[in-house]
């Protein structure tokens, strides 16, 4: 008697558990930005810059929206436009291809790199042709909106000159993936 007993409880045990085991899929269980990581999602965003000089009495305005499509999971192409405004130099507008890979992801952070080519075009002086190089740390506040720092290396291709970095950029990521 006490072994039946015994298997009895061992299976309602069994099923109970099963039964009223969590939904896993349920949007409090599921994992937060990787989702949005993966092909056939999009991104929406783009950074922002704003820096004084204090001794010059200067500043300047970089703004660069971007739109891009993941064609595989972590990798995403697309385009980027930026627009600068500078109190002591001309407003530069810039626009071309770029891509991103995501390299690692958690469920509230992901870190990427980017590449993008842009032509630039000068208010006053030469048009040339820019890239930058970029590292990016998002947080993601909700599955789809991301925001965090990103370092980049600038680099300008003027006819037969090239420099190897023109310019160090610390900047502000906003990103909505859908």
């Amino acid at each position: 008697m006490f072994q039946r007993l015994l298997v009895l409880a061992v299976a309602l045990v069994g099923f109970s558990t099963a039964a009223f085991a969590q939904d896993t899929t349920s949007p409090e269980h599921r994992p937060m930005g990787p989702l949005y990581i993966s092909q056939g999602h999009m991104e929406v965003g783009g950074s922002g810059m704003y820096t004084t000089d204090a001794r010059g009495g200067g500043w300047n305005l970089m703004l660069s929206p971007k739109l891009e499509y993941f064609v595989l999971n972590r990798f995403s192409v697309g385009g980027t436009v930026s627009y600068t405004d500078s109190k002591n130099a001309s407003s530069e507008f810039q626009i071309g291809p770029s891509i991103t890979y995501y390299l690692t992801h958690t469920s509230k952070w992901a870190i990427s790199i980017d590449q993008s080519v842009r032509y630039a075009k000068r208010e006053v002086g030469d048009n040339y042709v820019a890239g930058q190089t970029g590292l990016a740390f998002d947080y993601f506040f909700t599955e789809s909106i991301a925001f965090g720092p990103s370092v980049s290396a600038l680099y300008s291709f003027n006819g037969d000159e090239t420099a190897p970095v023109d310019a160090t950029r610390f900047a502000l990521n906003f990103s909505l993936f859908l």
